[in-house]
């Protein structure tokens, strides 16, 4: 795990700027995750300079600034535009490229990827239009997702044809692309990645059964409990997930950080992986920050070492 504590760069000659906010769904957890990296980089000496927009047109960036530190969830955040930007204007950034970035988002295309580097998916397909039918591939029940969204946010178990017909008649007024999903109930676990090596693993237990918008956000069915390392995994398993996790990060040409959530079957432990996030959640309660802190990287420490390995890549 590289450790940046060490390195000769000191961040009072660093200027970053935390980016937050966004026109995505999620813009209201980007605002948290962003004012919790301006604080951490902020006691640990940078000179920080938040910047909270919603229209894209209206971000502006100093050439002064040293480091960007985006920390926009969803559309525009981590689907690659807003990378490109900064790539275009040479300016260093925390995080995947703009390439990468453009596939991780978009569940259909990174599973397409993994499937190509022969990891397990669950059986899915691509919704494009509220005429579609169910994928040949996929039996009812199913679970619809916002294609490149994330929080959850519109996402509902399908039973049978009258739910899928009802729900696509306005699916569509969020995004554009839906992907159906196999429903399988497993156990749900996150391995959150730094520089390409694994964190501990969290288990991730719902009051519901699924981790939904209001399991993660707002508990109004009941807390949700995050367990790290995780009970219900034997720890030869862990290690095995781990390297899967490792492999993942490298297959999608990940930098700085990934996090990856996969479903394990309750008996036999084999993996099906759901997703990755480029920029997942960064408050200190988030889930890679979590996993970071039982690994004895603190919260300030992750936000101060990945500045600095954004600084290194402009020297």
């Amino acid at each position: 795990m590289l450790n940046n504590d060490n390195i000769c760069i000191k961040p009072t000659t660093i200027r970053v700027a935390v980016l937050m906010g966004g026109p995505s769904s999620e813009n209201e957890i980007s605002l948290n995750s962003g004012q919790a990296i301006a604080n951490a980089l902020t006691e640990s000496g940078f000179s920080v300079h938040t910047i909270i927009f919603s229209n894209p047109a209206d971000l502006y960036l100093d050439e002064n600034i040293d480091v960007v530190f985006p920390a926009l969830h969803g559309n525009y955040g981590e689907d690659g535009q807003l990378q490109k930007v900064l790539e275009d204007n040479n300016f260093a950034y925390v995080g995947c490229n703009s390439f990468s970035s453009s596939i991780i988002i978009n569940k259909h295309l990174s599973k397409l990827e993994l499937i190509n580097a022969g990891i397990p998916v669950l059986p899915s397909g691509l919704i494009t239009s509220k005429d579609q039918s169910l994928p040949e591939n996929l039996d009812f029940p199913v679970i619809l997702k916002q294609n490149t969204g994330g929080s959850t946010i519109g996402q509902a178990i399908i039973n049978n044809q009258s739910d899928w017909d009802n729900f696509l008649k306005n699916a569509f007024t969020i995004e554009t692309n839906l992907i159906a999903e196999s429903y399988f109930t497993g156990i749900e676990i996150t391995v959150g990645l730094l520089y390409g090596k694994a964190l501990p693993i969290v288990e991730i237990i719902p009051p519901g059964d699924v981790f939904d918008f209001d399991a993660k956000y707002k508990y109004t069915n009941g807390d949700t409990e995050y367990l790290c390392p995780p009970k219900s995994v034997p720890v030869g398993k862990q290690h095995e997930i781990q390297r899967l996790a490792e492999l993942i990060y490298e297959k999608l040409n990940a930098r700085d950080m990934l996090r990856v959530d996969i479903l394990l079957d309750q008996k036999t432990f084999a993996p099906y992986v759901l997703e990755a996030n480029s920029i997942p959640g960064f408050t200190q309660h988030s889930l890679l920050p979590k996993a970071a802190e039982v690994a004895d990287i603190s919260f300030r420490s992750l936000c101060k070492n990945l500045v600095i390995s954004a600084c290194q890549r402009r020297i």
